[in-house]
């Protein structure tokens, strides 16, 4: 037989049970306004670093006196980025000539950006010339009609083609 208690009136227990009910909200409010406070102390000592960081920097260098030295010194690195050569582009070029049944080894550039020489592997004949017909329509290379292959044991074709480049032509 149980007994069954009743030692707190109904206002008691609908309070008790009320409490108990918000009390996970009421924990991860804590977190978050603690977590916010960490968080606020945190940027707060970064930007007192930053500040004193900023501080502590060198003034612009005493070398450059006015603006149109600056202008001189700004023409001169625009001359000399535009007078090199975008090797991305043509790295993307080579790239999207290359058939996906070739397996390229190797891509070397040699004798002042004179020659270019591809070493891979080709399943058949017709790709090493598909190869060959997408390289020379790019205008910067110059294709010969004769490139070195031979046929491994796998019945694959490992081949050798020199390209020459026309340095004037490429990608700037």
């Amino acid at each position: 037989m149980l007994f069954h208690l009743n030692l707190l009136d109904k206002d008691q227990k609908n309070h008790l049970h009320h409490i108990s009910n918000y009390r996970p909200l009421h924990l991860t409010a804590g977190v978050i306004i603690i977590g916010l406070a960490l968080l606020g102390f945190v940027t707060n000592t970064a930007r007192e670093k930053l500040n004193h960081s900023y501080e502590e920097l060198p003034s612009a260098p005493t070398s450059i006196k006015n603006i149109e030295q600056l202008n001189t010194k700004l023409q001169q690195l625009n001359s000399t980025q535009n007078s090199n050569v975008r090797w991305s582009q043509v790295l993307i070029d080579l790239a999207q000539a290359v058939p996906t049944s070739i397996h390229l080894d190797s891509l070397n550039i040699e004798k002042n950006h004179k020659l270019l020489e591809i070493n891979g592997q080709a399943l058949t004949l017709a790709d090493l010339d598909k190869l060959k017909n997408n390289l020379s329509k790019l205008n910067y290379l110059q294709i010969p009609q004769k490139y070195t292959y031979y046929l491994n044991t796998k019945n694959i074709l490992n081949f050798q083609l020199k390209a020459f480049i026309k340095t004037e032509l490429l990608p700037k």
